[in-house]
């Protein structure tokens, strides 16, 4: 079909309409505002997270998943906050050496300052982005912060149990007995944070401190926001006709069905 003709004078008209209304992604980044708050998924993909990663409270990026890259404090879920937060999964982001712990293996009850990562790390929390629309959950940049200190609660302890009751019963939270022996049967952490350049860890900040911004105790003013600018987002991969066929033809081969016959 042959494009519609547009007369010269016409023209300049329409790419100003067009670039109006379809803004480039590096437009909508800039024109971001950090009140307006972010999404779990642009928070992910500015730290270069693994594609379709689900962002929980401890996170690492993919390029380097041994290192805690941010920290995400969720709305009525951490009743100590702050500045303690309560924490289950990738608890071995919490160590400097950050080598994970199998299963039936063990942590410390506490981790020495020696032990306890010295990077600063950014933090967001979640909130309702207007009181108007409570049930629009957004993510705002809280600050810089560095850990203050670490203590792992085991299994069906005396201390998890009391954690926990703390957690879920005074946010009137109606959980499943099976949710509660899940939630007992695991190892938690109990992570304190500070402020960058409050602290103790302030000390162990600033005497691993080698000038480039990740560990020169450098206060949360200087390291600025790590969200802006904000990054466009990266698209997940389309998957071709072709490859949604070739998927079809696999799954009716194990399951042994014909094309064409009901």
């Amino acid at each position: 079909m042959a494009s519609r003709y547009i007369p010269p004078h016409l023209r300049s008209k329409q790419q100003d309409s067009q670039k109006q209304h379809h803004p480039s992604p590096e437009a909508n980044a800039k024109e971001r505002n950090p009140s307006d708050g972010y999404s779990a998924d642009e928070i992910a993909n500015q730290f270069g997270c693994a594609p379709d990663t689900k962002v929980g409270t401890l996170n690492a990026a993919e390029a380097d998943e041994s290192k805690l890259a941010f920290v995400l404090v969720f709305k009525d879920q951490h009743p100590e906050w702050p500045p303690r937060i309560f924490c289950k999964s990738n608890l071995h982001l919490l160590t400097a050496s950050a080598s994970p712990t199998p299963n039936g293996g063990t942590l410390p009850e506490t981790s020495g300052a020696e032990d306890l990562p010295t990077h600063p790390i950014p933090l967001f929390t979640q909130d309702s982005l207007t009181t108007s629309t409570p049930g629009k959950w957004k993510i705002f940049f809280k600050g810089w912060y560095h850990i203050q200190s670490v203590t792992y609660l085991e299994p069906k302890s005396p201390e998890l149990i009391k954690m926990l009751d703390g957690k879920f019963t005074p946010a009137g939270k109606k959980r499943s007995p099976e949710a509660w022996e899940q939630s007992l049967g695991m190892r938690w952490g109990v992570v304190e944070f500070v402020p960058l350049g409050e602290g103790d860890g302030a000390k162990r900040v600033g005497a691993c401190g080698k000038g480039d911004g990740e560990g020169d105790g450098r206060g949360e003013e200087e390291k600025g926001n790590p969200i802006v600018p904000l990054k466009p987002m990266v698209g997940k991969k389309t998957k071709s006709v072709r490859e949604m066929l070739e998927e079809m033809r696999l799954r009716d081969e194990k399951t042994g069905t014909v094309q064409g016959v009901s």
